[in-house]
């Protein structure tokens, strides 16, 4: 098995019967089109008490100073869309 595996974004979460599952997908490069395709990479599957822990560990990441900074510089470097918040 691979240890890493480059994906796109999360597609979908599932939960059932106290188990997650993450559905990630990445581009689907082999024919043009006009809007982005997007192809399954890799599902995730995990408990629910290891989802909650991923959860607080990403907020922890987003409430980080640093984070936060590197974060607005890539919005207005346009990486990344400006939140509904700063569209008011």
């Amino acid at each position: 098995m691979q240890d890493q595996v480059f994906v796109e974004t999360v597609s979908a979460i599932n939960v059932n019967n106290g188990v997650v599952k993450l559905i990630m997908v990445k581009q689907d490069l082999r024919e043009p089109s006009e809007e982005v395709q997007t192809i399954h990479a890799q599902t995730v599957v995990m408990p629910i008490a290891g989802f909650m822990y991923t959860v607080g560990v990403i907020q922890n990441l987003l409430d980080d100073p640093k984070m936060k900074e590197r974060l607005e510089g890539l919005k207005k470097a346009g990486f990344l869309p400006a939140s509904e918040e700063e569209d008011v």
